[in-house]
């Protein structure tokens, strides 16, 4: 939600707390505005400022959340608008896992 108004923090937040409630584990979110969706969320999320450090955090969460999950499977959901370039992210990602598969 990159649209500017009123109601902009509460759009935000309310994806965190979907989120939460669908019983997701973990939310990183992007950006000042997408520190809402962090906050709604509660326990679990992390909020960054650049597309390294949620990368960072989200690899050694990752590698912690691999190695204690029975099948190993762990699922990565990135989602945000063409302007916050999440395309980064999943480069940095990617580039430390080779062979993974993925559908950006």
């Amino acid at each position: 939600v990159r649209e500017p108004g009123a109601d902009e923090m509460a759009l935000h937040a309310d994806p965190g707390r979907r989120a939460k409630t669908a019983g997701i584990r973990g939310l990183y979110t992007f950006g000042p505005l997408s520190q809402a969706a962090a906050l709604a969320f509660g326990e679990g999320a992390g909020s960054f400022d650049t597309h390294k450090a949620m990368a960072d955090a989200l690899r050694a969460d990752l590698n912690t959340a691999t190695a204690d999950a029975a099948s190993g499977a762990v699922r990565v959901l990135v989602k945000g608008s063409r302007g916050s370039a999440m395309d980064r992210t999943v480069a940095a990602l990617l580039s430390e896992g080779e062979g993974k598969t993925h559908a950006a």
